[in-house]
């Protein structure tokens, strides 16, 4: 018995030291931003088309496309969970534990203008936390049982309708900056794909 509790004690204990190491003491390390990728012999609209189905493959649902002014913006996509291994957007060690211990999303915009004969393509991926405020927390967490065990159980499920509704007003997301790996493999994606046009 004491055995199989130490057992437990050491796993626990080599999980957490697997987390702390793969978060890391530090910030994450900054990487510089991309260059735009800038091809000869084609259009706006075809780079745009060609933007469109890489995100696509990325799981990035397209939210704004604009010819004219060379702008395609996706929704947010949530974070890539360790299970999820056949998602590509979370790379990095840091980036993959933060979006395993929060709740992470990105932001793709790409950029089209022309330089020269060229068309040019930069990419600027905005990462955001969902961040809960405590009360939210703990209404989430004592709402619906602390209201049964005081009230029957109709108004119960009313005041649980009530306070399901006010939840969400606590909710925000945090900008935690750009993510220049990520964009390093989109514009890379992009070139070979265009490479390949």
């Amino acid at each position: 018995m004491y055995g199989a509790e130490m057992k437990k004690i050491e796993m626990f204990f080599l999980l957490c030291s697997a987390v702390l190491f793969l978060c890391g003491c530090g910030e994450m390390q900054r990487l510089e931003k991309p260059k735009p990728v800038c091809v000869s012999g084609l259009s706006k609209s075809q780079a745009m088309a060609i933007a469109e189905e890489v995100l696509g493959q990325m799981h990035f649902v397209v939210a704004k496309a604009d010819v004219e002014r060379g702008i395609l913006k996706s929704r947010p996509l949530p974070g890539a969970q360790f299970f999820e291994f056949w998602r590509d957007d979370v790379s990095g060690d840091y980036q993959t534990a933060e979006s395993n211990i929060h709740t992470t999303r990105r932001i793709v915009e790409l950029k089209m203008f022309e330089q020269g004969q060229k068309v040019c393509i930069a990419c600027d991926v905005k990462v955001e936390r969902l961040s809960i405020s405590e009360l939210d927390i703990e209404n989430r967490r004592h709402g619906e049982h602390g209201f049964e065990k005081f009230s029957d159980r109709q108004s119960s499920s009313k005041a649980n309708l009530e306070l399901k509704g006010l939840a969400g007003s606590n909710k925000e997301w945090i900008p935690l900056g750009g993510d220049s790996r990520l964009e390093g493999l989109i514009l890379r994606r992009l070139e070979a794909r265009i490479g390949n046009h």
